[in-house]
């Protein structure tokens, strides 16, 4: 009996240990890193335009140039749309400031906002057919404007549905296409830079005009007459030096006034002086005293149909109805792609 007791210890020992052994485990951690990194969106809007200097006001029919175009020196391939808006704000008096716009033209509907100190597109935008009114002799490099109201080019009047006065030269051979909503699209990708270059559209804008009958204002004709020993400086006017001859005879600033001088009298070391003035009238001074600025404003994003619709509200399927027919849809369902390689570089 005692030794069956031993053999049963010893088993029972044994069964210890077996359990013992079960806690011992093998453990090894390990990772991988994937380096990925992002590049950067760099676009700019560049233009080529030597304004005129300090005297050299702008004269009826004049022509100045003002090349504009597009480049993408990112590392990402782009779409690029242009909208324009002008303006035109009179001089200020001497010490006083330039005050707000008396005419404003989007190429979008829109208007002037004078806080923010822009244009500011209607929701919606639409085009705005006054930006590019008028008729454009290519061979003479002349603008015919529409001008409205009383007397058209002549009468002073700035109307509001009045077109622009200002032509707009802009090119169709570079690869742009107007799309009816006021913008300007370039019928392509503008792909992403090689190392230490830009891409770049083509001309946009090349040059503008000033409309040759532009309204700078309506004039009236005014003599004057004086007595002095001296002649008199011509801003006397207002101070009663100079004399308006308005009537003579029941006519009006009267043209023939040689027995009129005859009556006045003039005391003995003096002399009649007489001028003649046209000078425009005040509040119908048309487009006269004034500054014009044309705003471009460029749109870029990215080259891809979800970014495309976020931005300008509709993808790749609404480019046809623009007649841009350069761009489509990639292999990757995402992408936006030219349809060819050709490149098209701005003239300079």
């Amino acid at each position: 009996m005692k030794l069956n007791k031993k053999v049963v210890a010893v088993a029972s020992l044994g069964a210890l240990v077996l359990v013992g052994g079960t806690f011992a485990y093998f453990n090894q951690t390990m990772s991988l890193d994937n380096p990925l990194d992002t590049g950067k969106y760099n676009t700019q809007l560049v233009e080529q335009f030597t304004p005129p200097g300090d005297g050299d006001e702008l004269k009826p029919g004049q022509r100045w140039e003002k090349d504009v175009w597009a480049e993408n020196t990112g590392d990402y391939p782009v779409l690029v749309r242009i909208r324009m808006d002008e303006r035109w704000m009179r001089k200020p008096e001497e010490g006083g400031s330039v005050g707000a716009p008396y005419k404003v033209i989007g190429s979008v509907n829109g208007a002037w906002d004078a806080a923010a100190g822009k244009f500011v597109p209607a929701e919606g935008f639409g085009v705005d057919n006054r930006f590019l009114q008028g008729v454009y002799d290519e061979q003479l490099n002349t603008f015919d404007a529409v001008q409205t109201g009383e007397d058209g080019d002549s009468d002073g009047l700035v109307p509001d549905d009045e077109g622009t006065v200002v032509y707009k030269n802009i090119r169709k051979d570079t690869g742009w296409v107007a799309g009816g909503d006021g913008y300007w699209y370039y019928n392509g990708v503008l792909e992403r830079a090689s190392a230490g270059d830009k891409a770049k559209t083509g001309l946009l804008l090349d040059d503008l005009v000033l409309a040759k009958d532009v309204d700078l204002g309506k004039y009236e004709h005014k003599e004057y007459y004086a007595i002095a020993a001296t002649q008199p400086a011509a801003n006397d006017t207002n101070q009663g030096v100079w004399n308006l001859i308005t009537q003579w005879n029941g006519e009006t600033n009267p043209t023939t006034i040689i027995d009129w001088a005859k009556t006045l009298n003039i005391p003995e070391g003096q002399k009649l002086w007489r001028k003649s003035e046209s000078n425009v009238i005040d509040g119908l001074l048309g487009y006269s005293n004034s500054y014009y600025t044309l705003t471009i404003t460029s749109d870029f994003v990215q080259a891809t149909d979800d970014a495309m619709k976020a931005s300008w509200g509709f993808d790749h399927t609404g480019l046809a109805d623009k007649n841009i027919t350069n761009i489509q849809l990639g292999a990757d369902n995402v992408s936006l792609v030219s349809t060819t390689s050709a490149e098209t570089t701005v003239n300079e």
